[in-house]
Protein backbone atom coordinates (compact mmCIF):
# COMPACT_ATOMS: atom_id res chain seq x y z
CA UNK A 1 0.00 0.00 0.00
CA UNK A 2 1.52 3.34 -0.65
CA UNK A 3 2.01 5.52 1.91
CA UNK A 4 -0.57 9.39 2.31
CA UNK A 5 2.24 11.26 0.46
CA UNK A 6 3.40 9.22 -2.53
CA UNK A 7 2.08 7.59 -5.72
CA UNK A 8 3.04 4.10 -6.99
CA UNK A 9 3.45 3.14 -10.18
CA UNK A 10 4.92 -0.20 -11.18
CA UNK A 11 5.15 -1.99 -14.68
CA UNK A 12 3.14 1.06 -16.00
CA UNK A 13 4.17 1.70 -19.82
CA UNK A 14 8.70 2.18 -19.51
CA UNK A 15 8.33 2.72 -16.14
CA UNK A 16 9.00 -0.59 -14.64
CA UNK A 17 8.94 1.08 -10.84
CA UNK A 18 8.57 4.78 -9.60
CA UNK A 19 7.88 6.11 -6.10
CA UNK A 20 6.67 9.49 -6.50
CA UNK A 21 7.03 11.44 -3.05
CA UNK A 22 4.48 14.60 -2.65
CA UNK A 23 5.65 17.01 -0.39
CA UNK A 24 3.36 17.23 2.67
CA UNK A 25 3.70 20.87 2.50
CA UNK A 26 2.14 21.44 -1.04
CA UNK A 27 3.06 22.42 -4.04
CA UNK A 28 4.76 21.78 -7.53
CA UNK A 29 6.17 18.31 -8.14
CA UNK A 30 7.78 18.25 -11.91
CA UNK A 31 8.33 15.08 -13.76
CA UNK A 32 12.05 14.98 -15.25
CA UNK A 33 13.54 12.63 -17.99
CA UNK A 34 14.66 12.16 -21.46
CA UNK A 35 12.10 11.38 -24.21
CA UNK A 36 10.47 8.19 -24.04
CA UNK A 37 11.00 7.19 -20.18
CA UNK A 38 7.11 7.46 -19.53
CA UNK A 39 6.60 10.91 -18.13
CA UNK A 40 3.61 11.91 -20.67
CA UNK A 41 2.38 8.11 -19.56
CA UNK A 42 2.82 8.21 -15.93
CA UNK A 43 1.53 11.50 -15.86
CA UNK A 44 -1.81 10.05 -17.90
CA UNK A 45 -1.88 7.60 -15.16
CA UNK A 46 -2.11 9.58 -12.23
CA UNK A 47 -4.63 11.47 -13.88
CA UNK A 48 -6.89 8.51 -14.66
CA UNK A 49 -6.30 7.53 -11.09
CA UNK A 50 -7.51 10.92 -9.34
CA UNK A 51 -10.60 11.33 -12.53
CA UNK A 52 -11.98 7.63 -12.69
CA UNK A 53 -11.87 8.48 -15.90
CA UNK A 54 -9.43 8.44 -19.36
CA UNK A 55 -7.81 5.68 -20.96
CA UNK A 56 -5.70 2.65 -19.22
CA UNK A 57 -1.84 2.80 -19.38
CA UNK A 58 -0.50 -0.03 -21.12
CA UNK A 59 1.11 -2.68 -19.70
CA UNK A 60 5.52 -2.68 -19.39
CA UNK A 61 6.10 -5.49 -22.36
CA UNK A 62 6.10 -8.80 -21.03
CA UNK A 63 4.71 -7.92 -18.00
CA UNK A 64 1.30 -9.45 -17.20
CA UNK A 65 0.49 -7.24 -13.86
CA UNK A 66 0.97 -3.80 -13.34
CA UNK A 67 -0.19 -1.14 -10.05
CA UNK A 68 -1.28 2.45 -10.08
CA UNK A 69 -1.72 3.50 -6.34
CA UNK A 70 -2.04 6.30 -4.41
CA UNK A 71 -4.63 8.77 -2.24
CA UNK A 72 -6.54 5.85 -1.05
CA UNK A 73 -7.19 4.51 -4.71
CA UNK A 74 -5.94 1.80 -6.76
CA UNK A 75 -5.91 0.77 -9.95
CA UNK A 76 -4.82 -2.86 -11.03
CA UNK A 77 -3.71 -3.74 -14.33
CA UNK A 78 -3.13 -7.30 -15.49
CA UNK A 79 -4.30 -9.52 -18.36
CA UNK A 80 -7.53 -11.19 -18.66
CA UNK A 81 -7.37 -15.17 -19.03
CA UNK A 82 -10.32 -14.59 -21.66
CA UNK A 83 -9.77 -14.92 -25.05
CA UNK A 84 -12.76 -12.76 -26.12
CA UNK A 85 -11.40 -9.57 -24.67
CA UNK A 86 -7.72 -10.19 -26.62
CA UNK A 87 -5.97 -10.31 -23.02
CA UNK A 88 -6.64 -6.41 -22.64
CA UNK A 89 -6.35 -4.82 -19.18
CA UNK A 90 -8.95 -4.08 -17.07
CA UNK A 91 -9.44 -1.27 -14.59
CA UNK A 92 -10.09 -1.73 -10.96
CA UNK A 93 -11.13 1.31 -9.21
CA UNK A 94 -11.23 0.75 -4.95
CA UNK A 95 -12.42 4.32 -4.62
CA UNK A 96 -11.19 7.61 -6.07
CA UNK A 97 -11.07 11.20 -4.93
CA UNK A 98 -11.80 14.17 -7.13
CA UNK A 99 -12.17 13.14 -9.99
CA UNK A 100 -10.94 16.21 -11.57
CA UNK A 101 -8.61 16.82 -14.26
CA UNK A 102 -7.49 20.06 -15.01
CA UNK A 103 -6.82 18.96 -18.98
CA UNK A 104 -10.74 18.38 -19.23
CA UNK A 105 -10.97 22.06 -18.36
CA UNK A 106 -8.05 23.50 -20.70
CA UNK A 107 -8.79 21.13 -23.82
CA UNK A 108 -11.32 18.68 -23.79
CA UNK A 109 -10.40 17.33 -27.05
CA UNK A 110 -13.69 18.92 -29.14
CA UNK A 111 -13.48 21.10 -31.88
CA UNK A 112 -16.81 22.55 -31.64
CA UNK A 113 -16.62 25.26 -29.02
CA UNK A 114 -19.97 25.87 -27.88
CA UNK A 115 -19.60 21.60 -27.04
CA UNK A 116 -15.87 22.38 -25.89
CA UNK A 117 -17.61 24.97 -23.08
CA UNK A 118 -20.06 22.17 -22.10
CA UNK A 119 -17.49 19.44 -21.41
CA UNK A 120 -15.29 22.18 -19.38
CA UNK A 121 -18.69 22.80 -17.68
CA UNK A 122 -18.91 18.98 -16.74
CA UNK A 123 -15.80 19.23 -15.48
CA UNK A 124 -15.74 21.77 -13.18
CA UNK A 125 -19.10 20.58 -12.08
CA UNK A 126 -17.72 17.11 -11.55
CA UNK A 127 -14.97 18.65 -9.19
CA UNK A 128 -17.48 20.74 -6.79
CA UNK A 129 -19.33 17.51 -6.52
CA UNK A 130 -22.84 18.87 -6.12
CA UNK A 131 -25.75 17.07 -7.48
CA UNK A 132 -28.15 19.08 -9.26
CA UNK A 133 -31.82 19.78 -7.42
CA UNK A 134 -34.61 22.03 -8.56
CA UNK A 135 -34.06 24.03 -5.52
CA UNK A 136 -31.18 25.61 -7.31
CA UNK A 137 -33.67 27.06 -9.96
CA UNK A 138 -36.74 27.80 -8.17
CA UNK A 139 -35.36 31.20 -6.77
CA UNK A 140 -35.61 32.03 -10.44
CA UNK A 141 -39.17 32.78 -9.68
CA UNK A 142 -41.54 34.17 -7.28
CA UNK A 143 -43.08 30.98 -5.85
CA UNK A 144 -42.14 27.57 -6.28
CA UNK A 145 -45.72 27.44 -8.20
CA UNK A 146 -44.62 29.89 -10.54
CA UNK A 147 -41.38 27.82 -11.21
CA UNK A 148 -43.51 24.51 -11.82
CA UNK A 149 -45.71 26.05 -13.56
CA UNK A 150 -43.04 26.90 -16.68
CA UNK A 151 -40.79 24.10 -15.87
CA UNK A 152 -41.46 20.58 -16.79
CA UNK A 153 -41.17 18.15 -14.21
CA UNK A 154 -39.41 16.04 -16.36
CA UNK A 155 -36.57 18.30 -16.80
CA UNK A 156 -35.68 18.39 -12.85
CA UNK A 157 -35.62 14.60 -12.62
CA UNK A 158 -31.64 14.50 -13.47
CA UNK A 159 -28.79 15.03 -10.81
CA UNK A 160 -26.92 16.57 -13.37
CA UNK A 161 -26.98 20.32 -12.74
CA UNK A 162 -25.51 21.49 -16.54
CA UNK A 163 -28.22 18.77 -17.89
CA UNK A 164 -30.94 20.26 -15.15
CA UNK A 165 -29.30 23.84 -16.44
CA UNK A 166 -29.90 23.14 -19.76
CA UNK A 167 -33.35 21.26 -19.45
CA UNK A 168 -34.85 24.62 -17.40
CA UNK A 169 -33.42 26.91 -19.53
CA UNK A 170 -35.02 25.63 -22.54
CA UNK A 171 -38.21 25.11 -20.81
CA UNK A 172 -38.48 28.65 -20.08
CA UNK A 173 -37.39 29.88 -23.10
CA UNK A 174 -39.90 27.83 -24.55
CA UNK A 175 -42.17 29.46 -22.53
CA UNK A 176 -40.81 32.68 -23.69
CA UNK A 177 -40.88 32.29 -27.57
CA UNK A 178 -45.34 31.15 -27.19
CA UNK A 179 -45.19 34.54 -25.03
CA UNK A 180 -43.60 36.54 -27.78
CA UNK A 181 -45.86 35.05 -30.29
CA UNK A 182 -48.92 35.72 -28.40
CA UNK A 183 -47.81 39.20 -28.07
CA UNK A 184 -46.91 39.32 -31.68
CA UNK A 185 -50.39 38.56 -32.55
CA UNK A 186 -51.91 40.83 -30.14
CA UNK A 187 -49.91 43.68 -31.35
CA UNK A 188 -51.19 42.54 -34.74
CA UNK A 189 -54.71 42.58 -33.45
CA UNK A 190 -54.12 45.67 -32.14
CA UNK A 191 -53.02 47.02 -35.22
CA UNK A 192 -55.81 45.45 -36.72
CA UNK A 193 -58.46 47.16 -34.80
CA UNK A 194 -56.90 50.65 -34.91
CA UNK A 195 -57.57 50.56 -38.89
CA UNK A 196 -60.06 53.29 -40.28
CA UNK A 197 -61.10 53.94 -36.31
CA UNK A 198 -59.52 57.11 -36.27
CA UNK A 199 -61.95 60.17 -35.69
CA UNK A 200 -62.16 63.81 -34.70
CA UNK A 201 -63.17 64.10 -30.46
CA UNK A 202 -65.14 67.05 -31.83
CA UNK A 203 -66.86 65.31 -34.04
CA UNK A 204 -68.66 63.17 -30.77
CA UNK A 205 -72.23 65.37 -29.92
CA UNK A 206 -72.35 65.26 -26.11
CA UNK A 207 -75.36 66.87 -25.03
CA UNK A 208 -77.86 64.64 -27.51
CA UNK A 209 -81.02 66.60 -25.82
CA UNK A 210 -79.84 69.89 -26.69
CA UNK A 211 -79.02 68.04 -30.01
CA UNK A 212 -82.18 67.12 -30.84
CA UNK A 213 -84.04 70.39 -29.61
CA UNK A 214 -81.62 72.01 -32.52
CA UNK A 215 -82.72 69.92 -35.32
CA UNK A 216 -86.51 70.11 -34.47
CA UNK A 217 -86.44 73.79 -34.49
CA UNK A 218 -84.38 73.75 -37.91
CA UNK A 219 -87.10 71.34 -39.28
CA UNK A 220 -89.90 73.03 -38.16
CA UNK A 221 -88.29 76.04 -39.62
CA UNK A 222 -87.69 74.60 -42.81
CA UNK A 223 -91.24 73.24 -42.97
CA UNK A 224 -93.03 76.51 -42.37
CA UNK A 225 -90.95 77.83 -45.35
CA UNK A 226 -91.79 74.91 -47.40
CA UNK A 227 -95.19 75.18 -46.94
CA UNK A 228 -94.92 78.94 -47.65
CA UNK A 229 -93.58 78.51 -50.56
CA UNK A 230 -95.70 75.59 -51.82
CA UNK A 231 -98.49 77.73 -50.99
CA UNK A 232 -97.43 80.11 -53.24
CA UNK A 233 -96.69 78.15 -56.36
CA UNK A 234 -100.19 76.76 -56.36
CA UNK A 235 -101.56 80.75 -55.70
CA UNK A 236 -99.04 81.87 -58.96
CA UNK A 237 -100.34 78.79 -61.13
CA UNK A 238 -103.91 79.33 -59.85
CA UNK A 239 -103.09 83.34 -60.72
CA UNK A 240 -102.01 82.50 -64.45
CA UNK A 241 -104.64 80.59 -65.11
CA UNK A 242 -107.31 83.12 -63.96
CA UNK A 243 -104.58 85.93 -65.93
CA UNK A 244 -105.47 83.81 -69.28
CA UNK A 245 -109.32 83.07 -68.49
CA UNK A 246 -109.36 86.88 -68.45
CA UNK A 247 -107.13 87.71 -70.84
CA UNK A 248 -109.47 85.64 -73.52
CA UNK A 249 -112.98 86.75 -71.93
CA UNK A 250 -114.51 90.37 -73.56
CA UNK A 251 -117.21 90.62 -70.15
CA UNK A 252 -119.30 93.28 -71.93
CA UNK A 253 -119.96 91.28 -74.97
CA UNK A 254 -120.77 88.30 -72.62
CA UNK A 255 -123.18 90.77 -70.25
CA UNK A 256 -124.66 92.24 -73.29
CA UNK A 257 -125.48 88.34 -75.39
CA UNK A 258 -127.20 87.67 -71.46
CA UNK A 259 -129.43 90.72 -71.80
CA UNK A 260 -130.48 89.98 -75.33
CA UNK A 261 -130.82 86.21 -74.85
CA UNK A 262 -133.47 87.77 -71.73
CA UNK A 263 -135.74 90.06 -73.94
CA UNK A 264 -135.74 87.03 -76.56
CA UNK A 265 -136.96 84.76 -73.72
CA UNK A 266 -139.65 87.56 -72.86
CA UNK A 267 -140.79 88.15 -76.31
CA UNK A 268 -141.46 84.09 -76.76
CA UNK A 269 -142.75 83.64 -73.73
CA UNK A 270 -145.39 86.50 -74.50
CA UNK A 271 -145.79 85.11 -78.02
CA UNK A 272 -146.27 81.61 -76.32
CA UNK A 273 -148.71 83.28 -73.82
CA UNK A 274 -150.70 84.59 -77.23
CA UNK A 275 -150.82 81.19 -78.99
CA UNK A 276 -152.36 79.67 -75.61
CA UNK A 277 -155.50 82.27 -75.83
CA UNK A 278 -155.86 81.02 -79.45
CA UNK A 279 -156.02 77.72 -78.65
CA UNK A 280 -158.46 78.39 -76.08
CA UNK A 281 -160.86 80.09 -78.30
CA UNK A 282 -160.31 78.01 -81.02
CA UNK A 283 -161.43 75.38 -78.80
CA UNK A 284 -164.84 76.98 -77.84
CA UNK A 285 -164.65 77.88 -81.43
CA UNK A 286 -164.33 73.55 -81.92
CA UNK A 287 -167.76 73.29 -79.50
CA UNK A 288 -169.53 75.76 -81.28
CA UNK A 289 -168.53 75.17 -84.49
CA UNK A 290 -168.36 71.34 -84.96
CA UNK A 291 -168.28 71.84 -88.52
CA UNK A 292 -164.58 73.80 -88.42
CA UNK A 293 -163.07 71.02 -85.69
CA UNK A 294 -160.78 69.47 -88.92
CA UNK A 295 -159.59 73.03 -89.75
CA UNK A 296 -159.28 74.10 -86.20
CA UNK A 297 -157.82 71.07 -84.79
CA UNK A 298 -154.96 71.06 -87.48
CA UNK A 299 -154.27 74.92 -86.55
CA UNK A 300 -154.29 73.39 -83.30
CA UNK A 301 -151.47 71.24 -84.25
CA UNK A 302 -149.50 74.03 -86.35
CA UNK A 303 -149.67 76.07 -83.09
CA UNK A 304 -148.17 73.62 -80.47
CA UNK A 305 -145.41 72.83 -83.01
CA UNK A 306 -144.61 76.95 -83.07
CA UNK A 307 -145.22 76.38 -79.26
CA UNK A 308 -142.67 73.58 -78.77
CA UNK A 309 -140.33 75.63 -80.97
CA UNK A 310 -140.16 78.63 -78.98
CA UNK A 311 -140.63 76.51 -75.87
CA UNK A 312 -137.13 74.57 -76.96
CA UNK A 313 -135.64 78.18 -78.15
CA UNK A 314 -136.26 79.57 -74.85
CA UNK A 315 -135.20 76.73 -72.93
CA UNK A 316 -131.90 76.84 -74.60
CA UNK A 317 -131.48 81.01 -74.22
CA UNK A 318 -132.21 79.68 -70.46
CA UNK A 319 -129.08 77.37 -70.48
CA UNK A 320 -126.82 80.20 -72.18
CA UNK A 321 -127.95 82.23 -69.40
CA UNK A 322 -126.95 79.84 -67.01
CA UNK A 323 -123.94 78.86 -68.49
CA UNK A 324 -122.96 82.48 -69.20
CA UNK A 325 -123.37 83.54 -65.62
CA UNK A 326 -121.60 80.60 -64.38
CA UNK A 327 -118.88 81.68 -66.50
CA UNK A 328 -118.76 85.11 -65.13
CA UNK A 329 -119.17 83.99 -61.49
CA UNK A 330 -115.60 82.02 -62.36
CA UNK A 331 -114.22 85.49 -63.95
CA UNK A 332 -115.28 87.03 -60.51
CA UNK A 333 -113.39 84.15 -58.78
CA UNK A 334 -110.20 84.78 -61.29
CA UNK A 335 -110.48 88.69 -60.04
CA UNK A 336 -110.31 87.01 -56.44
CA UNK A 337 -107.69 84.94 -56.85
CA UNK A 338 -105.24 87.55 -58.54
CA UNK A 339 -106.31 89.73 -55.74
CA UNK A 340 -104.87 87.17 -53.54
CA UNK A 341 -101.90 87.70 -54.81
CA UNK A 342 -100.76 91.17 -53.07
CA UNK A 343 -101.42 89.07 -49.86
CA UNK A 344 -99.43 86.52 -50.64
CA UNK A 345 -95.40 87.07 -50.47
CA UNK A 346 -92.80 85.18 -52.22
CA UNK A 347 -90.25 83.24 -49.58
CA UNK A 348 -87.15 83.88 -50.04
CA UNK A 349 -85.02 81.48 -51.79
CA UNK A 350 -81.82 82.52 -49.76
CA UNK A 351 -83.64 81.80 -46.60
CA UNK A 352 -84.80 78.69 -48.09
CA UNK A 353 -81.56 77.72 -48.93
CA UNK A 354 -80.25 78.46 -45.66
CA UNK A 355 -83.02 76.18 -43.76
CA UNK A 356 -82.09 72.96 -46.18
CA UNK A 357 -78.50 73.88 -45.31
CA UNK A 358 -78.95 73.99 -41.63
CA UNK A 359 -81.15 70.42 -41.68
CA UNK A 360 -78.24 68.99 -44.16
CA UNK A 361 -75.79 70.23 -41.71
CA UNK A 362 -77.16 69.04 -38.44
CA UNK A 363 -78.44 65.72 -39.73
CA UNK A 364 -74.63 64.95 -40.82
CA UNK A 365 -73.14 66.29 -37.63
CA UNK A 366 -75.30 63.34 -36.18
CA UNK A 367 -73.70 60.72 -38.70
CA UNK A 368 -70.45 61.81 -37.87
CA UNK A 369 -71.28 61.69 -33.78
CA UNK A 370 -72.02 58.46 -34.50
CA UNK A 371 -69.04 57.60 -36.49
CA UNK A 372 -67.10 58.86 -34.12
CA UNK A 373 -68.04 57.31 -31.21
CA UNK A 374 -68.02 53.73 -32.71
CA UNK A 375 -64.12 54.81 -33.38
CA UNK A 376 -63.70 56.29 -30.10
CA UNK A 377 -64.84 52.56 -28.74
CA UNK A 378 -62.81 50.68 -31.52
CA UNK A 379 -59.76 52.62 -30.07
CA UNK A 380 -60.42 52.08 -26.17
CA UNK A 381 -61.25 48.66 -27.28
CA UNK A 382 -57.28 48.81 -29.28
CA UNK A 383 -55.99 50.54 -25.91
CA UNK A 384 -56.66 47.70 -24.15
CA UNK A 385 -55.22 45.83 -26.65
CA UNK A 386 -52.31 47.19 -27.00
CA UNK A 387 -51.72 46.77 -22.91
CA UNK A 388 -52.33 43.15 -23.00
CA UNK A 389 -50.03 43.31 -25.99
CA UNK A 390 -47.27 44.71 -24.24
CA UNK A 391 -48.02 43.28 -20.89
CA UNK A 392 -47.11 39.62 -22.70
CA UNK A 393 -44.00 41.67 -24.38
CA UNK A 394 -43.26 42.06 -20.72
CA UNK A 395 -44.09 38.70 -19.49
CA UNK A 396 -41.96 37.26 -22.28
CA UNK A 397 -38.74 39.88 -21.79
CA UNK A 398 -38.95 38.68 -18.10
CA UNK A 399 -38.64 35.05 -19.01
CA UNK A 400 -36.01 35.63 -21.84
CA UNK A 401 -33.96 37.35 -18.59
CA UNK A 402 -34.88 34.54 -16.06
CA UNK A 403 -33.20 31.98 -19.12
CA UNK A 404 -30.04 34.22 -19.19
CA UNK A 405 -30.05 34.19 -15.54
CA UNK A 406 -29.60 30.52 -15.45
CA UNK A 407 -25.73 30.95 -16.50
CA UNK A 408 -25.85 32.79 -13.48
CA UNK A 409 -26.63 29.71 -11.38
CA UNK A 410 -24.27 28.43 -13.23
CA UNK A 411 -21.73 30.86 -12.50
CA UNK A 412 -22.18 30.80 -9.17
CA UNK A 413 -21.77 26.88 -8.62
CA UNK A 414 -18.43 27.31 -9.85
CA UNK A 415 -17.68 30.11 -7.42
CA UNK A 416 -18.20 33.96 -7.15
CA UNK A 417 -14.80 34.53 -7.34
CA UNK A 418 -13.53 32.51 -10.31
CA UNK A 419 -12.51 34.50 -13.29
CA UNK A 420 -15.23 32.15 -15.24
CA UNK A 421 -18.07 33.23 -16.18
CA UNK A 422 -21.12 31.68 -17.88
CA UNK A 423 -23.01 33.58 -20.62
CA UNK A 424 -25.46 31.64 -23.07
CA UNK A 425 -23.96 28.64 -22.04
CA UNK A 426 -20.50 30.06 -23.14
CA UNK A 427 -17.44 30.33 -20.74
CA UNK A 428 -15.80 33.97 -20.71
CA UNK A 429 -13.37 35.29 -19.21
CA UNK A 430 -12.41 39.68 -18.67
CA UNK A 431 -8.85 39.64 -20.15
CA UNK A 432 -6.94 42.98 -21.27
CA UNK A 433 -9.25 42.63 -25.22
CA UNK A 434 -12.35 42.64 -22.92
CA UNK A 435 -15.14 39.81 -22.61
CA UNK A 436 -13.37 36.86 -24.25
CA UNK A 437 -14.64 33.21 -24.84
CA UNK A 438 -12.36 30.46 -22.93
CA UNK A 439 -11.89 29.29 -26.05
CA UNK A 440 -10.43 31.69 -27.64
CA UNK A 441 -7.65 32.51 -25.17
CA UNK A 442 -4.22 31.21 -25.86
CA UNK A 443 -3.00 27.74 -24.59
CA UNK A 444 -1.27 29.71 -21.79
CA UNK A 445 -4.02 32.15 -20.61
CA UNK A 446 -6.34 29.00 -20.64
CA UNK A 447 -3.83 26.71 -18.91
CA UNK A 448 -3.73 30.01 -15.97
CA UNK A 449 -7.43 30.40 -15.96
CA UNK A 450 -7.74 26.98 -15.10
CA UNK A 451 -5.13 27.28 -12.26
CA UNK A 452 -7.20 30.00 -11.04
CA UNK A 453 -11.00 27.92 -11.20
CA UNK A 454 -9.07 24.87 -9.66
CA UNK A 455 -7.50 26.37 -6.94
CA UNK A 456 -10.45 27.87 -5.13
CA UNK A 457 -12.06 24.47 -5.33
CA UNK A 458 -9.00 22.31 -4.08
CA UNK A 459 -9.72 21.18 -0.20
CA UNK A 460 -7.19 22.18 2.42
CA UNK A 461 -8.24 19.26 5.00
CA UNK A 462 -4.87 18.23 6.35
CA UNK A 463 -6.39 14.62 6.59
CA UNK A 464 -6.91 14.82 3.11
CA UNK A 465 -4.55 15.47 -0.35
CA UNK A 466 -5.83 16.81 -3.34
CA UNK A 467 -3.50 16.61 -6.48
CA UNK A 468 -3.92 18.10 -10.01
CA UNK A 469 -1.54 16.63 -12.66
CA UNK A 470 -0.48 18.72 -15.35
CA UNK A 471 0.73 17.50 -18.75
CA UNK A 472 3.82 18.78 -19.87
CA UNK A 473 2.41 20.70 -22.78
CA UNK A 474 0.44 22.72 -20.16
CA UNK A 475 3.15 23.14 -17.70
CA UNK A 476 5.62 24.18 -20.38
CA UNK A 477 2.56 26.44 -21.88
CA UNK A 478 3.16 29.10 -19.04
CA UNK A 479 5.95 31.61 -18.91
CA UNK A 480 8.46 31.32 -15.76
CA UNK A 481 6.35 34.05 -13.88
CA UNK A 482 3.57 32.12 -14.22
CA UNK A 483 4.94 29.08 -13.30
CA UNK A 484 6.37 30.54 -10.16
CA UNK A 485 2.56 32.26 -10.08
CA UNK A 486 1.30 28.78 -9.96
CA UNK A 487 3.22 27.21 -7.66
CA UNK A 488 3.26 29.96 -5.08
CA UNK A 489 -0.09 31.62 -5.64
CA UNK A 490 -2.33 29.02 -6.19
CA UNK A 491 -1.37 26.22 -4.07
CA UNK A 492 1.15 27.75 -1.51
CA UNK A 493 -1.62 29.58 0.11
CA UNK A 494 -3.55 26.37 -0.11
CA UNK A 495 -1.48 23.78 2.29
CA UNK A 496 0.67 26.78 3.79
CA UNK A 497 4.07 26.77 1.75
CA UNK A 498 5.37 29.93 0.58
Amino acid sequence: MAKKHELTLQNVGAIAHAVVPLSEDGGVTIFRGRNGCGKSTGLDTISTLASGRGKLPPLRDGQKKGLVEGFGSKIDLRLSGSRRDGGKPELVVESIEGKFSIADLVDPGLKDPKAADRARLKALITLLGVDATADLFVPLFDSKEEFEKHVSKSSTETSDPIAMHERVKRDIEEKARLEEAKAERAFAEHAAMTVGAEYDPQDIIDDMTAYYAELDEANAKLNQLSVANESYRTVMASVEEAREALAGCDVAKKEKLIKNEEVAIKKRVAENNDSANLIQEAQLRIIKHNEEIRRLEEEIAQRRNCTDNRLSEISASARLIEATKAELDSLDGYKNIVAQLESVKPVDAAELSTARESVDVLRSKQDRSAVAKENQRKQELAATALKKAESIKDAAANLRSIAKHCDVILTELIGADSPLRIIDGRMVVDTGRGETFYSDLSDGERWKAAFEVVSQHVHSDSDKIAMITIPQVGWESLDPSNQKYVARQHFAHRFGRE
